[in-house]
């Protein structure tokens, strides 16, 4: 198993990605309003989700749809990269998360995590079939590929911190073990 390669996209020096297609990436340490506030309901400091496309590419959902994203354009965010399960997993995954590129975001399922998280008895399942959350997205890319990440959670229902449990034990966004 390759090992989880913390990293930041403003390292000119080095190429922004050193993780594999189909690798995860965990987005962290909210740097504006829509991250902090998904980090405040979340009650964590990771804030998005999304797969490693190629040398420097990620498809993403985000606000505007399902999009294939440069890493340049996430200069100054701090993120984690996490090797997909099993390799054959992770292409299996990409190759679903490149055919849902222009997909929509799913907006009223980010209100029912919030809601989900604040009042934790009430249980909303909203299914869209072409609209995603980040995690929501991340996590049906998997589950395509015949590898449910989360047996315990639907995939509707999760969210970037979900991600965390991927990670080795206490180490931080930067990098460094706690």
């Amino acid at each position: 198993m390759r090992m989880t390669t913390p990293m930041n996209a403003d390292q000119p020096s080095e190429p922004p990605l050193t993780a594999s297609p189909g690798d995860i990436i965990l987005f962290c340490g909210p740097h504006n309003a829509l991250s902090a506030i998904i980090s405040l309901f979340t009650r964590s400091k990771f804030y998005h989700v999304a797969i490693v496309a190629g040398r420097n590419d990620i498809i993403e959902a985000v606000p505007q749809g399902v999009m294939r994203t440069s890493m340049n354009s996430k200069r100054n965010h701090k993120f984690v990269a996490i090797p997909a399960p099993t390799a054959s997993a992770g292409l299996a995954a990409l190759k679903w998360a490149e055919v849902q590129v222009g997909d929509g975001y799913d907006p009223a399922d980010v209100v029912a995590i919030v809601l989900e998280r604040i009042f934790r008895h009430l249980h909303i399942n909203l299914v869209h079939g072409d609209r995603y959350t980040c995690g929501e997205f991340v996590a049906t890319a998997f589950d395509k590929a015949g590898l449910r990440l989360f047996p315990d959670i639907d995939c509707e229902a999760v969210v970037p911190p979900d991600f965390a449990r991927l990670l080795p034990r206490n180490l931080r966004c930067d990098g460094r073990r706690v």
